[in-house]
């Protein structure tokens, strides 16, 4: 039974094109000996990171994204730095996209293929989503709000600068 439904699992990869490991050549299949765990700094790195990836390279998918961005090196810090495998950084990407969309700042459908494993449909950053990246990536800005949180005592996380961006734009 367990075999025919990998089988069905892997021909809905191949349609809607979504990555099996194999993207991340080399990679160990899960966490590394030694690996870190994600706090909120690295979560918010890989947020952003996606964030940026699904703007630059106008993707209609998970798929196609995880491809582009990983021919463009974008995941090596999780590999490198934090020593997470590829299934365990494929499921952080998935709570991460899952978030991206609760939080409003990309346009999104989510097809569950399996548990714990999705299929996302994109079609693009919403204006919240813009936004955040606006402040995301001009340096000064960024340093300013995680200031502002920290004076607050409020954790940098996406949610909580989300939450901030947002009135910063109202």
């Amino acid at each position: 039974m367990n075999g025919w439904i990998n089988s069905i699992i892997f021909k809905i990869h191949k349609i809607f094109k979504v990555p099996t490991f194999s993207v991340w050549q080399g990679k160990d299949s899960d966490t590394k000996k030694g690996a870190q765990t994600m706090n909120n700094e690295d979560y918010t790195k890989l947020y952003n990171t996606l964030l940026n990836g699904i703007n630059k390279y106008d993707c209609s998918d998970n798929g196609q994204l995880i491809t582009q961005m990983s021919k463009a090196g974008a995941f090596e810090y999780f590999f490198s730095n934090l020593s997470l495998g590829e299934v365990r950084l494929s499921k952080e990407i998935n709570r991460a996209l899952l978030n991206l969309k609760e939080d409003g700042m990309i346009r999104a459908t989510v097809t569950p293929i399996k548990l714990g494993q999705y299929i996302f449909t994109f079609d693009g950053l919403t204006t919240k989503g813009h936004n955040y990246l606006a402040v995301a990536n001009t340096p000064k800005a960024w340093r300013n709000l995680k200031k502002a949180l920290d004076e607050a005592g409020v954790p940098l996380t996406p949610s909580s600068a989300g939450k901030f961006i947002g009135k910063l734009f109202s």
